[in-house]
C-alpha cells in the first residue's frame, strides 16, 4: 500500500493553477474568447487567468487578485489567503451580442448593460452570443467563469 509510505508533506508546496480557457466566437467578425476562469493562488505561487478574460491570481502576498476582463465573463483571480489576506479579483461582466442581416447589410449589436432591442419588421433569424458574468476569486482559489450560450444561424425571431 503506497499511501502508507507517502504523505502530503513529502510532496512539497503546489503552485496555484491556471484558470481554464474559455470558448472563442467570431460573431463580431473578430475571434474573441469569452468565459475564461480566474487563476488560483497558493502559498507557493500563482496561476494566470484563462484565455477569455480570466484574471491572474495575486503574484505576491501583498497584492490582490486581478479582476476578470469587462464584458467577457472571465473569472476573478485568487487573492493571497495567508496570515494577511488581501483582496480577490471580481468577475468580469457578461455580454450579449446579436448579429443579423437586414436590408442587405449585416448588423451587430453589443449589449454590455441593460438595453431594449426590438427586431426590425421582417427579420426572421438572429445569431446570438450570451455570456454571464464571471465569479469572483477566492482566498487561495480562482474564480469561475460565466456561462456561455451561442446560437448561430438557427435562432428564429
Amino acid at each position: 500500500d503506497w499511501s502508507s509510505d507517502v504523505c502530503s508533506s513529502d510532496l512539497g508546496p503546489s503552485v496555484g493553477g491556471k484558470g481554464g480557457d474559455g470558448l472563442g466566437s467570431s460573431i463580431t467578425g473578430t475571434l474573441i474568447y469569452y468565459a475564461g476562469g480566474g487563476g488560483a493562488r497558493s502559498d507557493a505561487g500563482y496561476g494566470v487567468g484563462g484565455l477569455g478574460g480570466g484574471g491572474n491570481a495575486a503574484a505576491y502576498a501583498s497584492q490582490a487578485g486581478a479582476n476578470g476582463t469587462f464584458a467577457t465573463g472571465g473569472g476573478g483571480g485568487g487573492g493571497y489567503g495567508g496570515s494577511t489576506q488581501y483582496g480577490i479579483g471580481n468577475g468580469g461582466s457578461g455580454v450579449v451580442i446579436l448579429r443579423y442581416n437586414y436590408s442587405a447589410a449585416q448588423t451587430t449589436w453589443i449589449f454590455s448593460n441593460t438595453q431594449l432591442w426590438l427586431a426590425p419588421e421582417g427579420l426572421t433569424t438572429v445569431d446570438y452570443l450570451i455570456v454571464a458574468g464571471g465569479g469572483g476569486g477566492g482566498w487561495n482559489g480562482g474564480g469561475g467563469a460565466g456561462g456561455y450560450l451561442a446560437e448561430i444561424g438557427r435562432a428564429h425571431v
